[in-house]
């Protein structure tokens, strides 16, 4: 319904100052139209997010112990085999 809002931009190139937990529906009347299809959710330890190419997500952490990590692959790609075997062999967990 609302794609397109900014195809003409690469993802590094979306303004910097939006805001989906306090959405400013003057500067960004787009964003204030689909305001109502924001989701908000609670990640914990161990959990995992999807997302979608060109979805935009944002987050807020509650400790200043927190990690994001971002990661882009492939799904027949070599790097991506190694993270898998990596994980199963237990490398990212903690001791």
């Amino acid at each position: 319904m609302y794609s397109g809002v900014f195809e003409d931009l690469a993802p590094h190139e979306i303004p910097e100052d939006i805001s989906l937990f306090k959405v400013n529906a003057t500067k960004y009347p787009l964003l204030g139209e689909v305001q109502e299809y924001i989701l908000f959710g609670r990640v914990e330890k161990g959990d995992c997010l999807y997302l979608p190419d060109y979805w935009w997500v944002q987050n807020e952490t509650q400790s200043e112990e927190s990690t994001w990590i971002t990661f882009g692959y492939e799904t027949s790609s070599k790097l991506t085999d190694l993270l898998f075997a990596g994980i199963d062999e237990g490398m990212l967990e903690e001791d």
